[in-house]
């Protein structure tokens, strides 16, 4: 993980869904006997080297580059400084003492082809998105993705042993966008964490603690504010649901719960924008991102969901 930590707040910046899938397949994994160690780029002077995440988990940062000022676009240039952390890590440790590299996003992916080159250690990437499948579905005043990425992606798919794909449509698109072999690429759906996302005290407790009126009728986006994941859809229908049916503006409360991300740097500032001309803004309500042990709260007081972290 080049251009994220396992370790920031998801929902904040460039940490979203893959930091979580991430933690917690390697919380899984160490469960199960395997030690997990997640390299990622230091972002500020001071950072401890290791972080145990977990028992068996161990989070190590590489330096390389300036902590600060640098774009998850301008990473690529720091490829050789990563590569050369991570090298003076890995030869500390007798030979073959990492078994495999488990690469996510493009990034990430480039560095792993160098360093899987470097040590022989077998290359398995997961890319989460894809340039080419991104700039098939635009949203409005999106810029595409670069040119430069999907050529990364591609040398990424040619160097990897394994392509674990998180739905079958993302797997048809590594076979038919980038041209992986079938057989290299295995689907593995993202899975739940029971132990945290589980049926609660109810919806009344829940809403009482929240400060949420029991009556209310509530709409909930939870992720990163960009404007491919769509929050200004939500915006838009709860617009027409109560010029439609006036009677809900006194019960209807939308709950945009999210940060700024990526190229969205503006999005939140659009999205309120956008409440004024609808005249919704007395019924949307932006909020900052929640550590993840309270997502299930706000889950359960739910009517209506759209989460896409």
């Amino acid at each position: 993980m080049v251009h994220t930590s396992p370790l920031e707040q998801a929902g904040i910046g460039d940490a979203g869904g893959m930091n979580i899938y991430v933690v917690e397949s390697a919380k899984k994994m160490a469960a199960s006997g395997v030690e997990v160690d997640i390299f990622t780029r230091s972002t500020r002077s001071g950072l401890p080297e290791i972080v145990e995440l977990a028992p068996g988990v161990n989070v190590r940062h590489l330096e390389a580059g300036p902590y600060e000022g640098i774009s998850k676009d301008e990473l690529p240039s720091q490829l050789c400084a990563l590569t050369s952390s991570f090298m003076h890590v890995e030869a500390r440790f007798p030979r073959g003492y990492y078994d495999v590299i488990h690469s996510h996003y493009w990034i990430s992916g480039q560095l792993g082809w160098m360093v899987s080159e470097r040590t022989g250690i077998p290359l398995i990437h997961t890319m989460h998105t894809m340039a080419k499948v991104k700039n098939l579905s635009l949203a409005e005043n999106e810029s595409p993705e670069p040119n430069t990425r999907a050529i990364g992606e591609e040398q990424v798919v040619r160097a990897s042993k394994a392509l674990i794909a998180n739905t079958d449509a993302e797997a048809a698109a590594l076979v038919s966008l980038y041209g992986a072999c079938p057989d290299d690429v295995y689907v593995v759906a993202p899975g739940v964490d029971l132990a945290t996302f589980k049926i609660g005290p109810g919806k009344k407790v829940t809403r009482e603690k929240l400060n949420i009126a029991p009556d209310a009728l509530v709409l909930t986006f939870v992720g990163r504010i960009q404007p491919h994941k769509g929050p200004d859809v939500l915006i838009r229908a709860a617009a027409e649901m109560v010029k439609h049916s006036p009677f809900l503006r006194a019960k209807l409360a939308v709950l945009i719960i999210g940060g700024a991300s990526g190229n969205g740097a503006e999005e939140p500032e659009r999205l309120k924008a956008l409440t004024k001309f609808l005249g919704v803004e007395d019924i949307v309500h932006f909020m900052a991102p929640v550590p993840r042990a309270d997502l299930p709260d706000w889950y359960r007081l739910q009517i209506w969901l759209c989460a896409f972290i």
